[in-house]
């Protein structure tokens, strides 16, 4: 792990937060908002805010993992991450690194897929990803 992937593990960890981006030793981005949102904001606000960066992140699932890629980032370390991201952030040749695997994101109920990523299971295409989930927030991410 590269020494800005180590703080942006140490602010998500310490700061409580869902989602840290790390860029030259200082914080590019963080979000608590859970899901994609947070993620989501920040690319539609700024995508050079994700670009070169090394994420920490509690749940990386397919969705998310696509959005990474589209906001190139450089490495991402995850708590969770599903099969289906760690395949795609290796497409991607993402450096990878977590604490647990698990076959799919689950939803907030725990009874199912997580909508996001059971929508993304058959996009491979970043760009395509960003324009599917941004439409399924309509209105709900702010520039």
């Amino acid at each position: 792990m590269n020494e800005n992937l180590i703080i942006a593990k140490n602010e998500l960890i310490q700061g409580s937060y869902a989602i840290v981006a790390v860029k030259e030793g200082k914080v590019s981005f963080s979000g608590k908002e859970k899901g994609v949102a947070a993620l989501l904001a920040a690319l539609h606000k700024s995508p050079a805010l994700l670009e070169g960066a090394d994420v920490a992140d509690k749940v990386v699932g397919r969705a998310a993992a696509l959005l990474m890629r589209y906001g190139k980032i450089s490495s991402v370390f995850a708590t969770v991450i599903s099969s289906g991201a760690r395949e795609t952030l290796a497409e991607g040749n993402v450096e990878t690194y977590f604490e647990q695997e698990v076959p799919y994101i689950s939803n907030r109920a725990k009874d199912g897929m997580c909508p996001m990523e059971n929508r993304c299971l058959q996009i491979s295409d970043p760009a395509e990803a960003y324009e599917v989930l941004l439409d399924l927030f309509k209105g709900g991410v702010k520039k």
